[in-house]
């Protein structure tokens, strides 16, 4: 999209805020009722009345041709829902930033057809990353991550692409992973590797393997690092483990303090075994 379409198609621009209204009121009564409580303490008014009062905190002018393009492809019930959720999610934080006067990234939802190019690159790989994402655990990050970055100044937009590629690649279990690495020393992890252990005979552990999997994933991706280096499982000693620029960006942007408590949990129970 450039801003030259933009420009050309701006005239446009108020028929395809009313389908974008309208499919979103199609599809916010199907997102959860939480979702559905939150929302209407914030926005105030039926569910349509919500929906506009989104676009115009969210999507203005120019970012509605974003939305008006992927709500006009062939959606499934769930695509649609998560495409909401995250919406609308998304634009709650926003609402809640601009209440306490950040200012906003330029070329980011300002009222105008001139939003860039890269701006809209983030914004639509945003919202087709939620829209296929199966583990739905994932989305209320998503609409952090789109949220955040849209008053993160510091971030060029090259980066931002970069971390939307690599949120849609991490399982919902990492990024609880790099909850807890944040501050592992909260949590009493295991404080030894297993240099002792066979990770290579038939007496796999079918807990620990897959989880180390993703924890060395994460290194991979240089997320996190020890100060051992990570070759094998049998390195890896949770106590030891932290974040690195990358890891601390998307804990921050993805507002990873809000991961699921009960499934924090048992993830940290099995980092001490």
């Amino acid at each position: 999209m450039t801003s030259v379409k933009l420009s050309v198609m701006s005239s446009l621009l108020p028929d395809k805020k009313t389908t974008v209204i309208e499919r979103l009121s199609q599809l916010i009564p199907h997102i959860g009722v939480a979702s559905r409580a939150a929302l209407g303490t914030v926005l105030g008014g039926p569910y349509g009345a919500a929906a506009g009062a989104v676009l115009g905190i969210l999507f203005q002018q120019n970012s509605a041709l974003i939305l008006e393009d992927i709500f006009s492809r062939q959606l499934s019930p769930n695509e649609g829902r998560r495409l909401a959720s995250t919406v609308l999610g998304a634009a709650e934080r926003i609402r809640e930033k601009l209440a306490l006067q950040h200012p906003l990234k330029p070329g980011w939802f300002k009222n105008t057809v001139d939003l860039s190019d890269e701006a809209a690159e983030v914004i639509e790989g945003v919202l087709i990353h939620a829209q296929r994402e199966y583990e739905e655990k994932k989305l209320k990050h998503y609409a952090y991550l789109l949220a955040n970055l849209a008053f993160a100044s510091n971030i060029s937009d090259a980066t931002a692409n970069m971390l939307v590629k690599l949120c849609n690649s991490l399982s919902y279990r990492q990024l609880g992973l790099i909850y807890i690495f944040n501050d592992s020393k909260r949590f009493l992890l295991r404080q030894t590797d297993r240099q002792t252990e066979d990770f290579t005979g038939e007496d796999i552990n079918p807990v620990l393997e897959p989880l180390y999997m993703e924890i060395k994933e994460l290194n991979n991706l240089m997320i996190l690092m020890q100060p051992v280096f990570m070759m094998n499982f049998e390195d890896i000693n949770p106590s030891s483990i932290v974040l690195m620029g990358t890891g601390k960006l998307l804990y921050s942007l993805m507002e990873l303090n809000q991961y699921d408590q009960a499934d924090l949990k048992h993830l940290i129970e099995e980092l001490k075994i």
